[in-house]
């Protein structure tokens, strides 16, 4: 016997604002700029405390470009940190050093 198809009017759509569960790896980037996704992507692929220079220097290394279509200059990437540590996306230890912030430490921290 043959299963109907679902109506789309059944289909339960989720909103885009829908708090996020812990676990959801996706629910990091949605509060995240295109730019801050990608400053917040290289201390993870560096799995490593990095300071600015580090970052910039991955950053060209990788090619990365900005939204805009250019290269990342050392103020905007500073710029850009200092819009992850404020709203939690990243943190700094005793040397100044940048670490993005884990899943973990996020879901312990309450951040949603």
């Amino acid at each position: 016997m043959k299963t109907p198809p679902i109506q789309p009017s059944q289909i339960p759509l989720e909103p885009d604002t829908a708090i996020a569960t812990v676990g959801d790896v996706g629910a990091r980037y949605r509060t995240m700029s295109h730019d801050g996704a990608l400053v917040h992507d290289t201390p993870c692929a560096l799995q490593a405390p990095s300071s600015l220079t580090r970052v910039v220097e991955m950053m060209a290394a990788a090619d990365l470009r900005s939204q805009r279509g250019s290269a990342f200059n050392p103020p905007e990437v500073r710029r850009v940190i200092d819009r992850l540590l404020a709203s939690r996306h990243a943190t700094r230890d005793a040397q100044d050093r940048l670490r993005a912030a884990s899943l973990w430490t996020a879901a312990s921290s309450g951040i949603r």
